[in-house]
């Protein structure tokens, strides 16, 4: 005999908010039963994610009347028949920081610029850049890369058959 779950705890821990949502059958059909939102607690200075899906938790419970948890904090697993507790708990880990991304291009107004345009796209944070006009002497630029421990280097610029070696030099 297939059980089909009948009631969802889902919660989104972010780098701003942690979420939870509530959903279960009511009269044959899901249903949002509760939303609750929290300020993160995943990122610093708290680095606690557990604490906020905590604080959410029991906020839904509050809001709704049902009981989710045991008195230990711990979740009822599945639902039982006096509905307290959820059938499946779902959790996403969303809250993370910023690429530190080191940017290089041929010139600032164009490669660059393209660069950054993409860069925007993209949770990033652009912590240095290199370019063609960069005045300071190549072991400056290298150590200044190598103090900001980059995640990423996005190097754009460039044409088919145009100044690639130059772009290339610079890192």
């Amino acid at each position: 005999m297939k059980v089909t779950p009948k009631s969802y705890l889902l919660v989104d821990c972010g780098t701003a908010n942690t979420t939870a949502i509530l959903i279960d059958v009511v009269e044959g059909r899901y249903r949002l039963i509760g939303q609750a939102a929290e300020p993160s607690t995943a990122l610093a200075p708290w680095n606690d994610a557990f604490s906020g899906i905590q604080q959410v938790i029991n906020q839904l419970m509050e809001m709704t009347g049902r009981r989710l948890l045991t008195a230990e904090g711990d979740l009822i697993h599945p639902a039982d028949a006096n509905g307290a507790g959820v059938d499946i708990f779902g959790l996403t880990f969303s809250a993370a920081p910023a690429l530190k991304t080191v940017l290089v291009g041929l010139l600032e107004e164009v490669s660059l610029g393209s660069g950054r345009r993409a860069l925007n796209t993209i949770y990033a944070e652009e912590i240095e850049q290199l370019s063609l006009t960069d005045s300071r002497e190549e072991k400056e630029q290298i150590d200044a890369l190598l103090a900001q421990l980059p995640d990423l280097v996005l190097m754009t610029g460039g044409t088919d058959g145009g100044a690639d070696d130059r772009l290339i030099r610079l890192v």
